[in-house]
């Protein structure tokens, strides 16, 4: 394929169409060699329309970026390392980059990067031969392919391959990529990538817990998460992070989508990969994840669960004893144990309490109880509580029915005042 100018303007909207088309400009008035890159050229040669507009320069320095916002009517967005930044025109966001080389002082570590003489020298440096592509953007030669790694022939072959040996040493995250995008696009892992994926996997040890939680909740965020989790369990990838990460075999249910719930997704699949570990490992889990106070709070919940499921088989559990159990516990710790326990009994009171118990509360308050005669301080509080299970218990169910309780507890030989009616 000599060039993609055709699928710039068919899979483009006409304004990313335009942006580019003048970004190509200001690059050549200012002596830069800009490229279309990355999963971006990828994604067009699929037939798809990009998600990002990742580009890099051959010349890009610092000031460059607002160069080319200035340049195109718009504003640079924001900064980071490596000479990158996002610049915004029109609605349509670029994410520049200089063209650089990287060098490895050691594994896991971070790159130490210099400028590249030539876009080729910036695709080589990448993860994957799909992601080393890149269309040049200037007016002289718009829409050609830069290909120096065969990214195209693998694509036709739908199969990841890594560019060399050391890849997997110097960067142990594209482990993680490695299995994200084979399972997303449905690529196998091409032979010798796979043998050196598995010989590299205590490289993983090599990466800080945040980048390796980062990698993760990328994972939880993809369509087929589950799917990717399983591969990653398969190869021995949840393994190398920590010995007891896995995914409980069995139906996973209906996860929540990523777009309208994140949270929510990140923390039922952390609790479900953490589901094995023992509790005694749940310090080093939270260590080796460098796990954010409510991550830790999900995967501390989930093995509280975890400890009650033996009061969970008995058959005639009363409902206020299965809310005093459970009630403060995070909700998707819950449904994630519900999922993995693999009890049918215990599963069944999970998910009664989160559907009918959890949040249940009194239609008296505190000081209703008080203008009923109980007595101030710590005695209305257990009032309250017994008031509570008496409602989850289904002994009351109106207001009439609490004041009714709460006069027989206190006041068993006079009637209840006429109730007020709040609601």
């Amino acid at each position: 394929m000599d060039g993609l100018a055709d699928l710039l303007e068919r899979l483009l909207t006409a304004e990313e169409w335009r942006v580019l088309r003048r970004a190509g400009d200001v690059a050549d008035l200012h002596g830069v060699e800009l490229y279309l890159v990355g999963g971006t050229v990828r994604d067009l040669l699929l037939g798809k329309a990009p998600a990002d507009l990742d580009l890099t320069g051959v010349g890009v320095d610092e000031g460059f970026a607002c160069v080319l916002a200035d340049g195109l009517g718009g504003r640079v967005v924001s900064r980071s390392q490596f000479v990158t930044a996002h610049v915004r025109a029109n609605g349509v966001l670029i994410d520049l980059a200089m063209a650089r080389r990287e060098r490895y002082e050691q594994p896991g570590a971070l790159p130490t990067v210099s400028p590249a003489k030539t876009v080729e020298e910036d695709l080589r440096r990448r993860d994957f031969s799909i992601n080393a592509m890149g269309v040049a953007l200037s007016r002289r030669r718009w829409g050609l392919l830069a290909d120096p790694l065969r990214g195209l022939d693998d694509l036709e072959r739908r199969r990841i391959r890594v560019l060399h040996e050391q890849s997997f040493v110097d960067d142990a995250t594209r482990i993680f990529r490695a299995v994200r995008y084979s399972v997303r696009m449905g690529f196998a892992l091409e032979e010798d990538t796979l043998g050196l994926l598995k010989g590299r996997l205590r490289f993983i040890e090599t990466i800080g817990g945040e980048r390796v939680w980062n990698e993760l909740e990328r994972v939880f965020m993809e369509r087929r998460a589950v799917a990717m989790l399983r591969m990653a369990k398969e190869l021995g990838v949840l393994a190398a992070v920590l010995p007891a990460l896995a995914l409980p075999s069995g139906a996973l249910g209906t996860l929540p989508s990523p777009s309208k719930s994140p949270d929510a997704r990140a923390k039922r699949l952390l609790a479900l990969v953490a589901w094995p570990v023992l509790p005694v490992r749940m310090s080093a889990l939270r260590k080796r994840l460098h796990l954010s106070r409510k991550m830790a709070r999900v995967v501390e919940d989930a093995a509280a669960v975890k400890e009650l499921l033996s009061a969970l088989r008995a058959r005639d559990l009363r409902p206020s004893r299965l809310h005093g159990r459970l009630e403060g516990l995070d909700a998707e710790a819950i449904r994630a144990a519900a999922i993995a326990c693999g009890e049918p009994a215990a599963a069944h009171y999970l998910e009664y309490y989160l559907s009918e118990l959890r949040g249940v509360e009194t239609l008296l308050r505190g000081g209703d109880l008080i203008e009923l005669g109980v007595p101030e301080g710590p005695r209305v509080g257990e009032a309250l509580r017994e008031l509570l299970a008496a409602r989850l218990d289904g002994l009351v169910a109106t207001r009439e029915d609490e004041e009714r309780f709460v006069m027989r507890k206190f006041h068993p030989h006079l009637d209840p005042p006429p109730s007020r009616g709040r609601m």
